[in-house]
């Protein structure tokens, strides 16, 4: 039922009430008139009597229904400002405010850091000093005979063991670029000191890498009469952090 509906229903009820009053009233005063001549309209009074009793009633309920109205009116009354009083509090955030996003974790601890250090050293000094020496042999003559002569000395090609990706050579210098498919580091050193020993009837120097995991090696050679160039930084130097 509606606020509107309830005040309507007030309304008629509030004017019924007078009426009925005013009906029981008039009720009474004709029935006091008639009373001398009671003893000649007994059923009619009698029926009068229950007109009246009859009113009384219907005036009984309604008050009791205007009584119901009232009460329900003061509660709705009271429903609306209780939620007036509500709409104008504050809402209150209830949303979960996000973490922040965990520092990503290093990949390696501080102890993999300090281990992998010297052989991240190690690699940064060929890959140095190696620039150097192809720089050196780009100033040189190509000498494609020494190549030639270099290649079958190679322990390994022979069996497919070695597979040779570069050999080049000029008046002083020769590089080699190799893969092999030696499983162990005691069978690298073997591949190492036999090609060392393959070609030193012809060179007298070598600067050998062998980058970790990579089944790769990459060598420089100083032809008989010749020296390897000097790197401008040490060794020792580049691995305390100085090359600068």
């Amino acid at each position: 039922m509606t606020h509107e509906q309830i005040t309507n229903g007030r309304r008629a009820l509030s004017w019924l009430a007078p009426m009925i009053t005013a009906a029981i009233c008039a009720a009474a005063v004709s029935l006091f008139l008639n009373k001398p001549r009671k003893s000649e309209a007994t059923r009619d009074a009698s029926a009068e009597a229950a007109r009246i009793a009859a009113l009384e009633e219907q005036l009984k309920r309604s008050n009791t229904a205007l009584r119901r109205l009232e009460a329900v009116q003061f509660a709705q009354a009271a429903a609306v400002e209780r939620a007036a009083t509500t709409n104008t509090t504050p809402a209150i955030n209830t949303e979960q405010i996000a973490e922040p996003p965990a520092a990503e974790q290093p990949s390696a601890t501080a102890e993999e850091a300090e281990a992998a250090y010297p052989e991240q050293r190690e690699k940064a000094f060929f890959n140095a000093y190696f620039a150097e020496l192809q720089q050196a042999m780009s100033r040189q003559r190509t000498d494609r005979q020494l190549s030639a002569q270099l290649m079958p000395l190679i322990p390994g090609v022979d069996r497919g063991l070695v597979h040779v990706l570069d050999l080049s050579c000029t008046e002083q210098l020769c590089r080699l670029e190799a893969r092999y498919q030696h499983a162990d580091r005691a069978a690298r050193d073997a591949f190492v000191d036999d090609l060392q020993a393959a070609f030193a009837p012809l060179m007298t120097g070598a600067s050998i890498h062998l980058p970790t995991d990579e089944n790769r090696l990459l060598g420089y050679f100083a032809k008989k009469g010749a020296k390897l160039p000097r790197p401008t930084t040490s060794f020792a130097s580049f691995m305390r952090g100085d090359e600068g």
